[in-house]
């Protein structure tokens, strides 16, 4: 008789996480990385965090919302500042790019990693969504930078 596999968390579309689910299937290099993009996104007063199902892509992972964007187009689903992938082995960074907000920011003074994910949120693709994986605390430091930037854009429009 063949053993019935329960689902991975981060896999299970069909049963909310918490966040401290999620950090339990993670690998221990990724743990540290989870932790600290928690806390910085936490770190912003009025911030929301919540668990949110991103379909086979990046299946659950943690959406980070300020106040001010509840008020900035009126819609039944809300776009996300920021989403914090728990993949496993590869915890990722998304954040929602808006072309504004690409262009009021000196990308020339990024780190060649920070502005390779920009990018990816940029024409000629088709999605909004910039992406990193953290291998290193130097990434970290630079994304802490550009999502503080980020911050201070949405709560200046």
């Amino acid at each position: 008789m063949t053993e019935i596999q329960k689902p991975v968390i981060w896999t299970d579309e069909f049963n909310v996480p918490t966040p401290e689910a999620l950090r339990s299937e993670l690998v221990p290099e990724s743990c540290e990385v989870f932790d600290e993009l928690r806390k910085m996104l936490n770190g912003y007063s009025g911030m929301e965090e919540r668990c949110r199902w991103y379909g086979d892509c990046w299946h659950w992972t943690l959406s980070y919302l300020l106040d001010e964007q509840a008020f900035m187009e009126p819609s039944e689903e809300w776009e996300p500042m920021a989403l914090i992938i728990p993949a496993p082995e590869d915890v990722q960074l998304a954040m929602s790019i808006d072309p504004e907000f690409v262009a009021s920011i000196n990308t020339r003074r990024l780190k060649r990693g920070v502005r390779e994910g920009l990018e990816l949120g940029c024409k000629p693709f088709t999605t909004r969504w910039a992406v990193w994986s953290i291998p290193t605390p130097g990434l970290m430091t630079e994304l802490a930078g550009l999502v503080k930037q980020k911050v201070a854009w949405l709560r200046s429009h």
